[in-house]
This record gives C-alpha cells, structure tokens and sequence, in this order.
C-alpha cells in the first residue's frame, strides 16, 4: 500500500486530489485466528485455496495483458469477466481461462469507455459506468452476447441538478453516485495536522422514475496537509492518511454497504435510500506495531530522497497518529447478499482476515485471504482476485472457496 498516498493539492484555495507517492513497508501484527473470545469467535471458518485454479495473464498477447483491473465478474457457467482500465476494454473469459471476445474499448463513443468506474452483470445485461473524468459520466448497457443495447449520458439536469459521479452498481437501472465529478475539490485543513473530508451518497435510478435520491453526508477519508520544499511545482500538497480512518462503500444486489473504518459501524440501505440495519464490527481494534512503523519510516525516506526525513518524521509523528489501527480496509459482496470485509492492512497484499456477514447482518463466517490476493468477486465455491508480482505484471485469478 502506498502510504500516505501524496496528491498535488491546487494553490491557493482547495485541493486537487490527484496521484500518489510515499510507499511504506508492511507493518504486519500477528493475529490469533481464533478471533475474540465471544460466541462470534464461534462462526466456522471457510477455506480459500491457497494457490489459484485458474491463471489469466500472457505477456506478449494483448489478450491476456492486464494493466490496471477496475472490477471483475465471477459467471454461473464458471466463465469470467474483467473490466481492464488500461486497454478500456471488458473481455470474456472461459471456466479455464481462455480467452473468449472483446467488448468497449478506448473512445467516447458509444459503448466505448474513458475511465471504467464500475461494472456488474444481471443475469445476460452487462452495465459499466464512467467516471466524470476527463468526460460527462456516462452508463452503457450491453447484452452478453449480441453487443451495445444503450449508452445514457449522466448531464446535469437530465436526471439530476448537478454533477455527480457514478461509483457502484445496486441493480441494472441504478448506481450509487457521489455529488460532483471524480475530482473534488476541498478546503485545506491546517497545515500538519490530519482531518477528514465529507462525501455525499446518493442513488441515481434510470427507471421507472429517473432521478437521484440523496443518502446523506458522511465523514470520508483522512488526510494529511504539508509544506513542499522550496522550489517545488506547489507551495503545498496532501495526501490520503491510510493510518487514520476512512469511508467503505459496497453494493450487492437491492443493498448498499457504508462502513466506517474507525467507528466499525456498517449501515445497510435499500434501493430506495432507506437505513435498513446496522452491523457493529464484532472484533476488536488492535495496535499499530512501532518496529514496523520505523521500518516504513526507514523505506519512505529512501522513497522520497532529498525531500523525505522531515516530511516522513512528521507524518509518522505520534502527535498524528491514531492510538487503533483502522478496524478494515475493504468491503466486497458475496453471494445472497453476503458482505465480506476485509480486516485493515497497512500493506496491501499480506494475508489478512475477512468477516462474513449475510444480508442480514448476520456474522456467518470467518476466512483468511492468501497473501497477493486482491479480492475482485465471490461466488458460492470461488474467489476471483487480482495478483500483480514483483515486475509489476498483472494477472487475473480465481482460486477455489470451501464454506
């Protein structure tokens, strides 16, 4: 995980949240796997294998290239698609992983994409949505196998009074949105201190009725705002606090998932904006390690060079930094309306818990991902993720789930 994640902020006034820069090393606590000591502990815990069964990724055959997945679908018939941000392109995958067609591609055109958002599947329609960046937001629908069905362009005053950028899918014919573009712009806060941004959910539905219903304002992620040494482009920037808490948003089918990392509460919605129920994150907080922290303030600063001691040593100062680790990371349906979150990582890719709730609320298992797995998509029996290695290639994998 790139900590925290530097982005050039706009003088004078507000920020530009844009690209990253500051990488730290894992800052890795043991876990007893038994859980808490309470009758949640008692949940059975399901088994990911630990190596893949299905391997997606050649160099050299544009194909099986990945270079940045936004999003992947695990199919009935064992197939796979992934939305591949690089190439702008959904392609379709056999249970065995060859490959099968092609569709969108980079363009503003019809069933064409600029920056992939989201995609889900219903049944034989494919639905991706594009951020507000570069262009007008749009949300193409596409039947599986005979092609574009229809593009709708996201104007303001079309089906809402301002900008708003799609982020996840809740049926065909709705998205939850964020108000105004994919870039918002926020006032500073003080100089070396963190706070927390806000962020507005709302639904945007297409039919019968088109329209947004907003959610509410909620606190987002943290952030940390600094000085740059003289000479710099920017007299200031900031950057996203990954030690600090922030704001998970998930969807599965007629739901909506907003977790708060450090509260741990998780509220549950319905395609009408209503609070349905509340999840109280069962496990306790833990710790942040202070050897691991020095060794990522040890690697942040060879990141950095000439511009890293001072800035380092005030970002991983205890003055800022929390007592608790963030309680989790991700969030990501399952099937039936299951709701897997993924306990917090101060790196992505070592293996971490995740807490298996169902759509009620529910905690009904517990299961370790492996080490490397980024997790894309859960069916009943299988678990596609993402795996990227040491040269920075991608591959696309599916490893088998045991419950």
């Amino acid at each position: 995980m790139l900590l925290p994640q530097l982005r050039a902020l706009a003088p004078p006034g507000c920020w530009l949240l844009q690209t990253l820069a500051i990488v730290v090393l894992p800052l890795v606590q043991s876990c007893d796997r038994r859980g808490p000591e309470s009758e949640e502990s008692e949940v059975p815990t399901w088994s990911i294998s630990q190596l893949p069964d299905v391997v997606i990724g050649t160099e050299g055959d544009p194909r099986y290239e990945f270079f940045g997945v936004s999003a992947g679908v695990l199919l009935d018939d064992g197939g796979v698609i992934v939305a591949d941000a690089g190439s702008s392109e959904l392609r379709f995958y056999d249970a065995q992983g060859r490959y099968l067609k092609t569709l969108g591609g980079r363009g503003a055109g019809p069933g064409e994409f600029q920056n992939i958002a989201a995609m889900s599947v219903y049944g034989d329609t494919v639905v991706v949505a594009e951020r507000s960046f570069p262009n007008i937001a749009r949300v193409h629908w596409f039947h599986a196998d005979s092609g574009l069905l229809a593009t709708v362009p996201i104007r303001p005053g079309d089906f809402t009074p301002g900008r708003v950028s799609p982020r996840k899918f809740l049926s065909p014919n709705a998205v939850v949105v964020t108000e105004g573009g994919s870039f918002r712009a926020v006032d500073p806060p003080p100089e070396g201190t963190v706070v927390r941004d806000s962020v507005t959910y709302g639904i945007l539905s297409f039919a019968p009725n088109p329209g947004v219903e907003w959610i509410g304002t909620f606190a987002h992620n943290s952030f940390y705002s600094f000085a740059l040494p003289a000479g710099m482009p920017a007299a200031r920037s900031a950057g996203i606090f990954t030690l600090g808490p922030s704001l998970i948003m998930a969807t599965s089918p007629g739901q909506l998932w907003i977790g708060d990392s450090g509260s741990g509460v998780i509220r549950r919605y319905d395609t009408l904006g209503m609070m349905t129920g509340e999840i109280p994150y069962p496990d306790p907080p833990r710790l942040f390690s202070d050897s691991a922290l020095q060794a990522a303030k040890e690697l942040a600063t060879a990141e950095l060079g000439s511009v890293g001691p001072d800035l380092v040593d005030q970002m991983y100062s205890d003055r800022l930094r929390p007592s608790v680790a963030p309680l989790f990371s991700r969030m990501r349906a399952g099937p039936n309306g299951e709701l897997w979150v993924e306990s917090y990582m101060e790196l992505d890719g070592e293996e971490h818990q995740a807490l298996v709730f169902d759509r009620h609320g529910r905690l009904v298992a517990r299961t370790w991902i492996p080490k490397g797995l980024a997790v894309r998509d859960v069916s009943h029996d299988r678990v596609l993720g993402t795996q990227t290695n040491h040269d920075g290639i991608e591959r696309v994998v599916v490893h088998s789930l045991r419950r």
